[in-house]
């Protein structure tokens, strides 16, 4: 899910709850001196100054960390290290995402090296996990660094702990003045203490570090829009539909609901232009039986319920077909076809899916557990398209398939890229579709998306939930260097009358300005609007809040320019702003919209209902 909630879950690992837990029941620290190579050797890093830089400084993250897991300027080289609990303001230095950390060690003058090591924790309740691996490097001068190695984790990553490791590099012998350690923490790592084994003294012919040659690292630049096997997609807008508790109609789509979307209508309630090229069907939260689609605990029936009711007749895709045939009448054209993509939920490790079959590794074994939940992957997939095939929609073309998980749970089982890595197979399989994935902001796994076999990764910013204002910076950061596309959003929150609606409109104005600034406006872009928010936008009568609509329409259709109000954030600030005179009109006599309510109602019916299963 998309909500301010879930991400902030998603970006502290669940580990609040278990931290209070374990904060109150801890027993007395324990500690335990870091050990030595040889009688000769001491721990050269102990009491010595460092230094912690964040390759993406995220301010929110940052905060977090400072507020629950802070270094003090001593900690990692202190002598101790840590035990194996941990509570907030302990012995272990917390570090929430934000890229590759680099600690940097200052030894005095130039010493004889002879062994580097660095202790981290590992406890999966807390969302702590190790490293994937730990990179040392020398140097006599800063910044001229020769690296001496990387050590990769002993210890899955789904071990569950606590446990502790020492990722160490040995058998060294080199002269050198600065020590850099280097990990990039996927959700928590807790480091406690870094060592550097070896002798004060430089023995006469003792090889000098020597700085390593400087690899360029580029970064892959956005994806392309005009990849093959995206078939044209530009814009696509997120459609949540499905089964929501207590609200059975709200997650019904109907013809006049997808029409705002498919094309543009002027605030005099004409359809004036096309609008989204691409429409992308995700289920709310959870199906009948209160399993959750996106976390591995719904049914097979409730797999199926949601197939089924996307083919109903008349709704959700029906719907859509009927809103661009609608559309195609009043602007007098023929031949529109819209992109479509469906979601596949994520198949659990339990006999929760389907009493007797055997989907628990710790019953039947990995092996066994991993191919039956592709053989789920399978028949879904088939069934979704055996219903596509005998609904004949003329307006719709089915481009893809998307991974409905946000994230990649590795630390919770070793199958879990194999899993996507199998389901990539079986949906190019299937036909010319496209496999695709939304994660969240720097998610676990998303590094590796290429490999799991992925056509094309969008990254949420997350930013309209209240991230700092560095968010679509380091959002952009993260697409260039691992080439992906990016997540426009819109909270429900958009559509306030009052100054927490305003504060919200300005950040969906600075997600739009964002893409001119940081040159992303070219590549596949993703709209995530909740319940029918523009649709609500579009029906306001407040000229700020359909502004929203108007705004986003300019922007797809590249009539947009950059914000008068956001000149820090655009490059094209005075150049090709244009004013949006229509969309501060408000709506004539008998225009007036009931459906307005219901639909801002709704949309906040998505954020609280359907995430209570």
């Amino acid at each position: 899910m998309h909500t301010a909630w879930r991400h902030a879950l998603a970006a502290f690992g669940a580990f609040f709850v278990v931290a209070l837990t374990l904060a109150a029941s801890a027993p007395a620290v324990r500690t335990q001196a870091a050990p030595v190579a040889a009688a000769a050797d001491v721990d050269l890093a102990r009491g010595r100054p460092y230094m912690i830089t964040t390759t993406l400084p995220d301010r929110w993250l940052h905060h977090v960390e400072a507020v629950c897991f802070p270094d003090t300027g001593h900690r990692l080289t202190d002598g101790e290290i840590g035990p194996m609990d941990w509570t907030f303001h302990g012995p272990w230095v917390g570090f929430l995402r934000q890229e590759r950390r680099d600690v940097v060690l200052d030894l005095g003058a130039v010493r004889t090296i002879h062994q580097l090591s660095a202790w981290f924790l590992q406890d999966r309740r807390g969302g702590i996990r190790f490293p994937k691996e730990v990179a040392f490097a020398v140097a006599t001068q800063p910044g001229l660094w020769q690296t001496l190695g990387r050590v990769p984790t002993r210890i899955p990553l789904y071990a569950p702990g606590p446990v502790r490791q020492a990722f160490t590099l040995g058998d060294l012998c080199v002269a050198a003045r600065y020590v850099r350690v280097s990990f990039t923490p996927e959700v928590w790592c807790f480091l406690s203490e870094v060592a550097c084994i070896g002798t004060p003294s430089v023995l006469r012919g003792t090889p000098v570090a020597v700085p390593s040659l400087a690899m360029s690292v580029r970064d892959r630049g956005y994806l392309p829009a005009s990849l093959p096997v995206l078939h044209g997609r530009r814009h696509e807008v997120l459609i949540y539909n499905g089964y929501v508790p207590r609200h059975p109609s709200v997650g019904h789509w109907t013809s006049q609901m997808f029409l705002p979307y498919v094309a543009y209508i002027d605030p005099q309630g004409h359809v004036r232009d096309w609008l989204f090229d691409t429409f992308l069907f995700l289920p709310f939260t959870c199906g009948p039986s209160g399993g959750r689609y996106a976390y591995g605990s719904a049914t097979q029936a409730d797999w199926r319920w949601y197939v089924d009711q996307l083919f109903t007749p008349g709704t959700q895709l029906a719907a859509l077909d009927h809103a661009v045939a609608t559309a195609e009448a009043a602007l007098h054209q023929r031949g529109r076809q819209v992109s479509v993509v469906l979601a596949i939920p994520f198949p659990g490790r339990t006999d929760r899916f389907l009493a007797g079959l055997p989907l628990d590794p710790a019953q039947v074994g990995h092996p066994r557990s991993l191919a039956e939940r592709a053989a789920v992957i399978e028949d879904y997939v088939r069934d979704v398209l055996a219903h596509w095939r005998r609904a004949h929609f003329p307006h719709l073309s089915l481009a893809g398939f998307y991974w409905l998980a946000e994230s990649i749970p590795e630390a919770e089982s070793p199958d879990e890229h194999r899993l996507i890595r199998l389901a990539s197979a079986i949906v190019h399989a299937a036909g010319p579709y496209a496999f695709d994935w939304i994660p969240f902001h720097e998610s676990e796994g998303f590094r590796t998306w290429r490999e799991d076999g992925f056509d094309d990764v969008l990254m949420q910013p997350n930013y309209a939930f209240d991230a700092g204002p560095d968010r679509l910076a380091n959002n952009a950061w993260l697409a260039r260097k691992y080439g992906l596309g990016v997540e426009m959003e819109m909270d429900w929150r958009v559509l306030r009358r009052d100054p927490e609606g305003d504060a919200a409109r300005r950040r969906y104005q600075d997600y739009l300005d964002a893409a001119y600034r940081y040159g992303y406006r070219q590549t596949l872009l993703a709209w995530y609007q909740g319940y029918q928010v523009l649709r609500a936008a579009m029906l306001s009568p407040d000229p700020a809040i359909r502004r929203i609509y108007d705004d986003t329409y300019l922007f797809v259709r590249r009539r947009h320019g950059s914000s008068h109000r956001a000149a820090h954030l655009s490059p094209y600030y005075g150049r090709t702003a244009r004013a949006c005179g229509y969309g501060a009109r408000p709506r004539g006599p008998g225009r007036a919209s009931p459906q307005t309510t219901d639909s801002a109602e709704g949309n906040q019916l998505s954020r609280r209902d359907t995430e209570t299963c």
